[in-house]
């Protein structure tokens, strides 16, 4: 279990490594970057909304890069007018690197071999950032198991000195989707 940063790094067992990172760069290369001029769904990655992100992007790219990690596809601004960043996936990585310390908030995938859950969670819980967290397994009961809070994970959850105000900013971001979706007309079930 690695934390997301909008876009999610990847801790994959070494056992299943090379197989996923070839399904994994497969789904990627196959994706349809640009201007939505066809219509919805004619892509299916945009443009950046925040100008400065793309540069952000390209910084954490580039730091990898020079540490070591390797670009198995993309790595690089994309061509023509627009903030586009190619979709990457990046291996090779380590927590020497800012796109495994830092919120990168762009289409990167770095993907990080781990021996075992425990290393995966001890990776998860090295950064103060991470905006959630997924395990996938075949074994229901040791997914599970994984996902039971231990250690940072737990405090992050409620006793971050931050959490209160991370639950209303989320609240509030709710809140404001329910109101667009009511003007828009559409049709939506509370969950409150």
């Amino acid at each position: 279990m690695l934390p997301s940063r909008a876009v999610p790094s990847i801790g994959s067992l070494r056992t299943v490594y090379d197989e996923f990172l070839a399904k994994v760069t497969d789904k990627v290369r196959a994706l349809r970057q640009g201007k939505p001029d066809g219509g919805p769904g004619s892509v299916e990655v945009g443009a950046m909304t925040f100008p400065p992100q793309v540069d952000i992007v390209v910084d954490h790219v580039n730091d990898a890069l020079a540490k070591g990690a390797r670009a198995i596809i993309g790595g690089h601004r994309g061509e023509g007018p627009g903030h586009f960043f190619e979709p990457t996936v990046l291996v090779d990585v380590d927590h020497s690197m800012k796109i495994m310390q830092e919120e990168t908030f762009g289409p990167t995938l770095p993907i990080m071999k781990v021996k075992n859950a425990e290393e995966a969670l001890r990776l998860a819980n090295d950064t103060s950032y991470g905006l959630g967290g997924s395990v996938f397994s075949r074994d229901t009961a040791k997914g599970e198991a994984i996902t039971q809070p231990t250690g940072r994970l737990a405090e992050y959850r409620t006793g971050h000195p931050n959490w209160r105000r991370t639950l209303m900013d989320l609240l509030v971001l709710l809140i404001i989707v329910l109101i667009i979706l009511s003007v828009a007309g559409a049709a939506f079930v509370s969950p409150l």
